[in-house]
């Protein structure tokens, strides 16, 4: 019988590498990325642009075939497109013909998992970010952060124990980037998931995670580990704490000592 000190973390990267080619170029994006995630973590990647965050998101997920390492979901190596995780991206991605709670149900379409009981999680997802009395609106009927929250939604409809979220707030206003951080946080809290995320943000990261991972330029590496021991659950006051901001500062004078920010 498995013991829980025996449970396999949730993502392991080991020894990660990703090489680009093309006629014009070879571009090598990663180079021995070793990071695991336990289960119930909630884990941070920050880094500058083209750094390879993006790019382990979909190695992850097994939509992008490493190089070089491997990369274990739950123990078992992946070896093609995942479907326990669930995903979102910057783009919300949603189908302009379905409504609200149509693009969250086409998850469970493709599961087979269209019953009663899924239809009440989507029900109580879109009312838990806010969407009540939306779920027959189009998408075109929306603003960019309800698109988000329907998308994040979907990725959670299925109760996956694993989340990768690939920037999922970087194209939205820095109200309802607050406000989505808020609600992403809360519904970790209760639900405790194993998540990948990344940002530009570090303040984002920090205030979302239980570590960070601060990556180097291209070729991407992980430079350092950072573990955020601040309580949770978390509120928007703990932004201007001391604590907080020392976390902040300790990320942000990494990325100033190589002469580059987020």
């Amino acid at each position: 019988m498995t013991t829980a000190s025996e449970t396999p973390d949730a993502i392991s990267f080991r020894d990660v590498s990703q090489v680009y080619r093309s006629p014009e170029r070879i571009v090598e994006a990663l180079c021995g990325v070793s990071l695991d995630i336990r289960d119930g973590e909630f884990v941070s990647l920050v880094g500058p642009s083209g750094c390879g965050k993006s790019t382990m998101l979909m190695i992850a997920s097994g939509l992008l075939t490493s190089t070089g390492g491997e990369v274990l979901v739950e123990g078992t190596p992946v070896r093609g497109p995942q479907t326990l995780p669930g995903v979102a991206f910057q783009d919300a991605l949603l189908l302009d013909w379905r409504t609200v709670m149509g693009n969250v149900l086409i998850q469970l379409e493709g599961r087979k998992l269209l019953d009663d009981a899924h239809r009440a999680r989507a029900g109580d997802l879109l009312r838990r970010v806010g969407l009540t009395g939306f779920e027959n609106a189009y998408p075109r009927q929306l603003s960019g952060g309800m698109k988000q929250r329907v998308s994040i939604c979907r990725a959670l409809v299925h109760d996956p124990s694993i989340l990768l979220l690939d920037e999922p707030f970087g194209a939205l206003d820095t109200m309802t980037r607050e406000q989505l951080m808020l609600d992403l946080h809360r519904l970790w809290y209760e639900q405790r998931k194993s998540v990948l995320f990344i940002t530009h943000s570090i303040a984002e990261a920090v205030f979302l995670s239980d570590r960070v991972a601060v990556m180097t330029p291209r070729p991407g590496r992980i430079e350092r580990i950072v573990d955020i021991d601040l309580p949770h659950p978390r509120s928007p006051g703990l932004q201007v704490t001391p604590e907080f901001n020392a976390y902040v500062s300790q990320i942000h004078g990494l990325f100033q000592a190589r002469g580059y920010l987020t």
